[in-house]
């Protein structure tokens, strides 16, 4: 069966917003913004997968209408854009936490707190991210998303249990690969990486792949009922759950390697290089 003869059976079509959706700029590109508002129009479920807590989605997503559901905090959380609710999720165990908690706080780097849609992160860091070797855009973004919190250790006790995912910003390479090998030995804990500076976590079972798959069920759907697009190591789970798994061109070698084809980059149409062939 060729691709245009598999396109007739595409009933949902998911995607990672930074790098993928999103140019270099932030934006949908035209052709890209047509074809999926297209896909829409036909009846085809758009759905966007994310490492972004549910609060810090940009409103090129959170307030375009063809999208019906988001999933968040890399597959910890799957939201309703319509209901603005959290209709499936898992949290981090207590015992995982409380050991990756003093995991994380071993070395000096700043550790952000997902729960409930919301990044927390500690005040010294949020109000000043340059501190951090933080780019000027990446700093913006942390003080325009993240809760500033006196003590973010006592954040973290006071709410074991309500925790969807942890992030650790790191600019070492070499401590981040020491740091993410001792993690991988905790139990029940998923472990992945969106772009370089970030380690981050979820509880075991976690990864887009799995909520998706989740998603499919309640929309009585199959594996190859769906496409999906991604550029990050994080995304690899999510193109392995898809019918069609497609990498960017600018994406992460690791998901280049596991998807079924790459496309242009996020600045070149990728999305619609692929999507004009099946709409």
């Amino acid at each position: 069966m060729n691709r245009r003869d598999e396109a007739r059976q595409v009933k949902l079509i998911a995607m990672d917003i930074d790098g993928t959706l999103l140019n270099s700029h932030k934006q949908v590109m035209p052709k890209t913004k047509e074809i999926l508002e297209k896909a829409a129009a036909q009846g085809i479920h758009i759905v966007a997968a994310t490492g972004r807590a549910f609060t810090a989605l940009p409103t090129a997503v959170s307030k375009w209408g063809i999208m019906e559901y988001v999933i968040t905090s890399n597959g910890s959380s799957l939201f309703s854009l319509k209901d603005q609710m959290r209709v499936y999720g898992r949290d981090m165990e207590r015992r995982t936490v409380e050991e990756l908690t003093e995991l994380l706080f071993s070395c000096p780097c700043p550790v952000e707190v997902f729960m409930e849609g919301q990044a927390y992160a500690s005040r010294s860091y949020v109000e000043n991210p340059g501190a951090y070797r933080v780019s000027p855009e990446s700093a913006a973004y942390v003080q325009k998303t993240r809760k500033p919190v006196k003590d973010i250790k006592g954040f973290i006790r006071e709410n074991l249990g309500r925790i969807e995912g942890m992030d650790l910003v790191v600019s070492d390479p070499e401590l981040k690969r020491e740091l993410r090998s001792r993690a991988e030995q905790i139990p029940d804990l998923y472990v992945t990486s969106s772009l370089d500076r970030y380690l981050e976590f979820g509880p075991a079972g976690a990864g887009k792949g799995r909520t998706l798959e989740e998603l499919l069920l309640r929309l009585g759907l199959k594996k190859e009922h769906m496409i999906a697009f991604g550029d990050g190591e994080n995304d690899r789970e999510m193109l392995e759950a898809a019918g069609l798994g497609v990498a960017m061109a600018n994406g992460n070698p690791v998901l280049k390697a596991v998807a079924d084809t790459v496309t242009a980059s996020n600045d070149e149409e990728g999305i619609w290089e692929i999507l004009k062939e099946y709409l």
